[in-house]
């Protein structure tokens, strides 16, 4: 059979893929179980105008679309209604995180099956089975739309050994990998070596996504790899990357070992850090260029009604020993819709102490599938799926709306010098432009949102109508 992957781009309100763009994972990984009995294309939807040219030449029997995020929404609906209405009338089968949580948004004439969970699995099946006309209510992890309701299928159980799966199909992607990046760290790949989390900040849903349970790929499947990537710039996908100590610490024997030389970027708790601050040494020493914390609040109160199940002791200490190998830091903060302005001055003077150089401000946003959605859902004040995005209040502000966005963009000006606008930063944009690493279209792009970050208005104009007036509950 023929089958067309495709990943939404550029879907929310501001276009925060101008600050990274990563490969579609899921869908290379996928791909890996289908190509050798079917003929597999993948397109990464960077020009919507792509969308009908490759279902002309194409003509597929199956769409897959990923839908992992919640602003991504709308595109891929628009997505499957222009690929259904196409030649042929194509399966369309949709994916993804937000799809799995929130497969109630996808009931659609145009949609014929929601993947429900892990996706490798149940669409090499769903495709086996519509290749033998066999009826796709015997393949486990599926909601059907059928007459306007949905038919789920049994549950599937998680994949036992991730590392059973094939390496992703990364060739699939290879017209669109000089895209992938991180700020001005281009071209860039991404790998997943962990699924789950064990902790449980009511922020997040991967937790429940991956049914409270946590899996790991062993260290020689990612330096095996790790081989066959040609990338310099390696970013880590896991939520917590050195959560398995003794796994990270094989991992950076393996790749010493292997003489790979990569640029490595990850996710971690602080707390892990400093426990283990000899993994951040021996990591360095292999490659390691960067750590993403979410530091989340600045003080305990903050981290307790998220349950971050951390301390402010603890992200300070981290800081502290990645300062000390020279690596980069971004410390990500959650502002709540209901701050004062004198939350936000703290919050202003406290990253100032740290002096901490890229810093993301995220506003707290009940995304579906979250503790948080649950027990906030009737306070949604929007059903504009673009405006869960995190830079957006999606729940009543304290402040007058244009205030509040005044205020949140004060702390992106705040850290403009030390972040992605600052003079450092473009100081180091300009020589990677020299030695052509990077384009000066993307500069410019880089540019273009550390601006809006800083101008409330842009944020602001998410919330308006088609006559340009805010709703009442935000004057």
């Amino acid at each position: 059979m023929k089958i067309l992957l495709i990943q939404p781009r550029s879907a929310g309100v501001m276009d925060f893929g101008a600050v990274m763009c990563y490969e579609p994972l899921g869908l290379e990984d996928i791909a890996a179980l289908l190509e050798n009995e079917h003929e597999v294309r993948l397109l990464d939807l960077f020009h919507f105008d792509d969308l009908a040219q490759t279902l002309s030449s194409f003509e597929p029997d199956i769409c897959g679309i990923s839908c992992s995020f919640t602003v991504d929404v709308n595109k891929a609906l628009r997505i499957a209604e222009v690929v259904k209405r196409s030649k042929g009338r194509p399966v369309v089968v949709i994916g993804g995180h937000h799809a799995s949580l929130s497969p109630e948004d996808f009931c659609t004439e145009f949609i014929d099956a929601i993947v429900i969970g892990e996706g490798e699995i149940t669409f090499s099946e769903l495709v086996s089975c519509l290749s033998g006309n066999s009826n796709l209510e015997s393949v486990p992890g599926l909601a059907l739309n059928r007459d306007g309701e949905q038919l789920f299928t049994r549950p599937r159980s998680l994949i036992a050994n991730l590392d059973q799966l094939p390496l992703p199909a990364r060739h699939l992607s290879k017209r669109f990998r000089k895209q992938y990046f991180i700020g001005f760290e281009r071209p860039a790949a991404m790998i997943e070596s962990t699924r789950g989390c064990p902790y449980h900040c009511n922020f997040c849903s991967v937790h429940k996504f991956f049914q409270d349970k946590v899996r790991f790929k062993s260290a020689q499947r990612l330096v095996e790899e790790l081989t066959k990537i040609e990338e310099k710039v390696i970013f880590f996908s896991d939520d917590n990357f050195f959560i398995n100590v003794p796994r990270a610490q094989e991992m950076a024997a393996l790749i010493k070992d292997n003489k790979i030389k990569k640029r490595y970027y990850v996710q971690s708790r602080s707390d892990i850090i400093v426990k283990h601050p000899e993994l951040i040494a021996t990591w360095k020493e292999v490659g390691l260029g960067g750590v993403f914390i979410g530091f989340e609040k600045i003080d305990e109160e903050g981290l307790k009604s998220v349950n971050k199940q951390n301390t402010v002791e603890n992200n300070e200490k981290a800081l502290e020993i990645l300062k000390s190998h020279g690596l980069s830091v971004v410390a990500a903060f959650i502002i709540d819709p209901d701050e004062t302005r004198e939350g936000f001055a703290r919050l202003r003077r406290y990253v100032e102490r740290l002096q901490l150089k890229t810093t993301q401000f995220t506003i707290l946003t009940p995304l579906p599938g979250t503790e948080l959605f649950a027990q906030m859902k009737e306070r949604i004040v929007t059903k504009k799926h673009e405006l869960f995005d995190g830079f957006h209040a999606v729940l009543p502000t304290k402040l007058p709306l244009p205030d509040f966005y005044k205020e949140f963009s004060k702390l992106y000006a705040s850290v403009q010098e030390r972040s992605i606008g600052g003079r450092a930063a473009i100081a180091n944009a300009l020589s990677q432009l020299r030695s052509r690493q990077l384009s000066l279209s993307h500069i410019r792009r880089l540019s273009k949102i550390g601006k809006m970050l800083t101008d409330y208005r842009c944020y602001l104009a998410g919330h308006m109508d088609a006559e340009g007036c805010l709703p009442p509950q935000s004057m």
